[in-house]
């Protein structure tokens, strides 16, 4: 009996960098997830307000690990090929994180009920955003590349 395909998948350039990503996701979730908790049941904010919250307080960690260590990327960040797609994809989630959340609140009032709401708008989004960002940070890493010669290193 081999191993699984989709375990040998994990092995793969690919396959590693969804394992890196799926665990970066998680340090997320559960810093998002804490947040909105504690601001919607200790501070009172409405679903939809707690989750704003915690989406300030995690983009920039989630921007820096995926970056560098799920994408590989060192170096200067670029504001127009990385931080812009990057904030428009979390705001993307935000906001529908953010109205599932918020609504999640006046259905069912607040703590997990909002918490529930958040994360379910958060996986409507994290499979489009793993595909878009590892397009954008992929295309972004073969154009900035460059061989001893400073020529340009072309995408194969």
């Amino acid at each position: 009996m081999g191993i699984p395909p989709r375990i040998l998948g994990l092995f793969t350039s690919k396959g590693a960098k969804m394992a890196k990503y799926v665990f970066v996701t998680l340090i997320n979730i559960s810093i998002n997830q804490i947040v909105l908790y504690i601001a919607n049941t200790r501070f009172g904010l409405s679903g939809g307000w707690a989750s704003l919250v915690a989406a300030l307080i995690g983009t920039g960690p989630a921007y820096v690990l995926s970056r560098r260590w799920v994408w590989e990327r060192k170096g200067p960040h670029s504001l127009k090929g990385e931080v812009a797609p990057f904030l428009a994809i979390a705001l993307l989630g935000l906001a529908i994180s953010g109205a599932l959340a918020e609504l999640a609140g006046r259905a069912f009032g607040a703590g997990l009920a909002v918490n529930a709401g958040n994360l379910l708008g958060y996986f409507i989004v994290w499979v489009i955003k793993f595909a878009l960002l590892d397009r954008l940070f992929t295309s972004t890493e073969s154009t900035e590349e460059t061989h001893p010669t400073n020529e340009p290193v072309t995408a194969t």
